[in-house]
């Protein structure tokens, strides 16, 4: 078997794993496809938010780092890692990351509605009203 068809066996394995809400397992697979291949930004992207899930912000956000590294221009790596920051509760290094997400993919909906949370959060109502009016 080449290396991709065991990562990509190792990948729809976590998933499943994912599927049945078995963090740990998931995990395990991802950790054991990113040992074959390293540059997968997606498994590191996917085990940040499971970490996340975990309340291992720290972990996801080096998870999100990884992925960032391998492909800066990964929306989503950029968005989860704002996600990690608002659960740390660095507003200000969050707004940055959607800022950044928005920057590459600035029709995302998703990421202006959790922009707009973020800037509720701190108090910022009309920031987060104009976030929320982008996500519509």
């Amino acid at each position: 078997m080449k290396s991709k068809d065991t990562v990509d066996a190792l990948i729809k394995k976590g998933i499943a794993y994912e599927d049945l809400e078995n963090i740990s397992e998931a995990i395990k697979c991802y950790d054991k496809a990113l040992k074959i291949n390293p540059q997968n930004e997606k498994v590191w992207n996917t085990k940040g938010v499971l970490l996340d899930d975990l309340e291992k912000f720290d972990e996801a956000i080096k998870c999100y780092d990884k992925a960032l590294k391998i492909n800066p221009k990964y929306a989503w790596a950029w968005s989860n890692k704002g996600i990690s920051l608002t659960n740390l509760k660095k507003f200000d290094e969050a707004i940055k990351c959607y800022d950044k997400a928005l920057k590459i993919n600035p029709q995302d909906a998703e990421i202006w509605a959790i922009k707009g949370d973020v800037f509720l959060e701190i108090g910022k109502k009309g920031e987060a009203k104009k976030s929320f009016e982008k996500s519509h």
